[in-house]
């Protein structure tokens, strides 16, 4: 099954727990006499539903379904208990069931239900039973379950949720599919979520459509006779379930299901209509005494971003990542350089080089016997481009080559598996590689404004290159490739590059539709240099707004300037989440533990609560207020329902509510930036969201004496007690 998707956007809090929808939605509460006097569950159930004013409720026992019409007033039919002893349902005429669902009619199936799939006979695979403890090691009793990117009964909360938080430790029971077995029918809504880690193959929420109607079995988690920390989550989740079957709710509400097909390369012939134009224009690199000179170059990490786009590597060679958040949009860029009385390719990554940095770009200077290549990589500061340029000095011409990879990892913590299908091609009106995921959702975008001599991209590991006589003594490359059994998109460019020349390699990448990215793409190819001149007036202007400070030390002063430069580089704008800072850069392969054989994370490049709050104090004193602004917007976008504010989002959109400083830390950045910018507009528009922030923290003082705890709530630093 594609991914069944309507947009990225992530969106939240539109729903609430005292939310008016469109209707009430009838449902019928199937229980029979043994179950409503025995099992605690299905009396927790019905009395939520009885209370709830979103609901009319009707018990529905066994006995009462002998036929479709007494079922058809129901929009939808629940089925929900505990015991796990049950083994048959006698009395209970499933045949009637299955033509109710056939009919148009939809099925909730929760705890010991969820195993109901089998007996209605529209999943053949036996479900599967599971224990899993719950036990406080110092980061809490998380159990919930999460969505790829979004699914409707996620609305409201941010694609999961930790629906079930036990005071105590205890023993919780899952059913469902998991590790490779998989469901024959149907799709997964969502899987196992504990702490910061993401089960993918705990298939705990299936969802299955039958002739007209649908079924939504969860298997586990939907404890309503339990001490539950999360009530409200569990609550809403409920809530947002009931309607979804009922047809009640945000109909363009994002919704994507989990896959589990094995993944698959496929090229395809893009078919971008219309030449773009394209004029390699010389870069005249203006002296500057704000610049960072190294002559040798190290294994150093070095950077260069933008708000949407963020490149990274080493001194000493090549491009190790490129991502376009939430997501790596390319890695293992390198550049490769033939002379003519050379019989092999240098890779520049093995040759010296001395580096230059500045605000806007990080440049190499290569040397050789008789000439000189400059290497300048720079990012647009709003848009998600890029470009490397390239001005060859010498007198004999030469050949360059490009090669780079990508897999479109998705950010942590979704592994490496989630991205199912990369699609590759060459536009030849595009002049450049297009590699997106099957739906679109995720592209990037390579090429340049010089015609290549030879160009291909697949699925392959490396490119030997060869050197043949021509008929007239002529020596041309023959460029071969091997192919590769991993996920992964190559691609290599040869560019005959005369004297004095020089050229461009752009980049591009979005999470939004491949339309977009080819959009940034034509509008930075058609002029790279306004993309090196905008991102030098960016700094420029950043510097000459922002607080500076003169002092006698010149080292200092130049050093507060780039300290300025270095904090504006973690603004990030991730497309569906918002704007706001993030933490620090470095590449995937630095592999601290993040579950997976490549964690994932880049750097601490997601946002934080904590951290975002400490440096948002100091955007205040140099006078970046707007940016301030948009990392309080987010904290106040991404609110839990009891009012805290998150300790973490990864780009890819999954929250976290772990330590809680965070909220007290909001209430207290709110009152700096209204004392630092006098806005008072925009507090009053925050308001509610500050008093929710207030009024949790003051939840937390469990003896009243206006000190709050740490309790199940984590407000200190250590990021336990969530």
């Amino acid at each position: 099954m594609n991914f069944i998707k309507l947009s990225f956007a992530v969106t939240f809090f539109s729903l609430v727990l005292s939310c008016t929808y469109s209707q009430k939605v009838t449902v019928g509460f199937l229980t029979d006499k043994f179950l409503e006097a025995n099992d605690q569950e299905a009396g927790a159930a019905y009395d939520f539903l009885y209370a709830n004013k979103n609901f009319e409720v009707t018990k529905l026992y066994f006995e009462d379904i002998t036929s479709v019409d007494k079922l058809n007033p129901f929009n939808v039919i629940w089925f929900h208990y505990s015991d796990s002893t049950i083994t048959n349902f006698e009395g209970l005429n499933t045949d009637i069931l299955k033509k109710y669902i056939e009919d148009g009619g939809n099925m909730f199936l929760t705890l010991e239900a969820f195993r109901f799939i089998n007996y209605l006979e529209i999943e053949p695979n036996p479900v599967e039973k599971r224990n899993k403890e719950a036990k406080d090691t110092g980061y809490g009793r998380m159990l919930g379950l999460h969505a790829f990117i979004n699914h409707p009964v996620f609305e409201g909360l941010n694609g999961g949720a930790y629906i079930f938080k036990p005071v105590c430790d205890t023993v919780v029971r899952q059913l469902g599919y998991f590790e490779e077995n998989q469901l024959l029918n149907g799709a997964v809504v969502a899987v196992d979520w504990d702490y910061i880690f993401l089960r993918e193959n705990s298939k705990l929420i299936l969802e299955y459509w039958a002739g007209k109607g649908k079924v939504l079995a969860v298997g586990a988690y939907t404890c309503l006779s339990q001490p539950n920390i999360n009530r409200q989550h569990l609550e809403l989740f409920l809530n947002n379930s009931l309607n979804y079957l009922a047809k009640n709710g945000n109909k363009n509400f994002p919704t994507y299901y989990w896959q589990y097909y094995t993944q698959e390369v496929h090229p395809y012939e893009s078919d971008f209509r219309q030449r773009v134009e394209r004029k390699s224009q010389p870069w005249e690199t203006e002296k500057s005494e704000f610049v960072l000179l190294r002559e040798k170059a190290t294994d150093n990490f070095w950077d260069v971003a933008g708000q949407r786009i963020l490149f990274m590597g080493k001194e000493n060679g090549g491009i190790d990542e490129i991502w376009s958040h939430p997501f790596m949009a390319f890695k293992d860029y390198e550049a490769g350089i033939k002379f003519s009385e050379r019989d092999s390719i240098l890779w520049l990554k093995k040759k010296t080089t001395q580096i230059e940095v500045r605000p806007e770009s990080f440049t190499r200077k290569y040397n050789f016997k008789t000439s000189e290549l400059t290497e300048i990589i720079t990012t647009s500061a709003t848009d998600p481009t890029g470009v490397v340029h390239y001005l060859y000095n010498g007198d004999e011409p030469v050949n360059l080559f490009i090669k780079f990879k990508t897999n479109l990892r998705l950010m942590w913590p979704y592994s490496e598996n989630v991205i199912k299908t990369l699609k590759c091609s060459y536009d030849v009106n595009l002049n450049g590689m297009l590699i997106s995921n099957e739906s679109g959702d995720f592209s990037s975008l390579i090429g340049s404004d010089k015609e290549p001599a030879f160009q291909i991209v697949g699925q392959f590991d490396n490119f030997p290159v060869t050197w043949d006589k021509g008929p007239n003594g002529e020596t041309y490359a023959n460029i071969g490739v091997i192919a590769s059994d991993d996920f992964i998109v190559s691609g290599i460019f040869q560019f005959e590059v005369n004297p004095y020349d020089q050229f461009n390699m752009v980049f591009s990448a979005s999470n939004i539709n491949v339309e977009e990215n080819i959009n940034h793409y034509i509008e930075s190819v058609s002029n790279t240099k306004n993309v090196i001149d905008a991102s030098k007036k960016y700094y420029e202007q950043l510097l000459s707004e922002s607080l500076n400070i003169v002092s006698p030390d010149s080292i200092f002063n130049e050093g507060y300037q780039w300290a300025l430069i270095a904090t504006d580089r973690f603004f990030v704008n991730t497309p569906g989440l918002g704007k706001s800072l993030v933490a620090g850069y470095s590449t995937t392969n630095t592999g601290w533990d993040g579950g997976h054989k490549i964690s994932g994370r880049p750097g601490y490049a997601w946002y934080f609560g904590r951290d975002g709050q400490w440096s948002s104090f100091a955007l205040l004193d140099y006078g970046d207020f707007e940016k301030v602004r948009s990392v309080l917007e987010m904290y106040r976008k991404f609110q839990d329902l009891n009012g805290k504010i998150y300790h973490e989002i990864s780009t890819s959109g999954v929250v976290h509510y772990d330590a809680a400083d965070a909220t007290p830390l909001y209430i207290i950045l709110a009152g700096k930036y209204l004392q630092h910018s006098g806005d008072v507009d925009f507090i009053k528009k925050s308001w509610q969201s500050i008093q929710k922030a207030i009024d949790f923290c003051f939840s937390t003082d469990t003896d009243g004496d206006h000190l709050i705890e740490n309790t199940n709530v984590g407000h200190g630093w250590v990021e336990g007690g969530g």
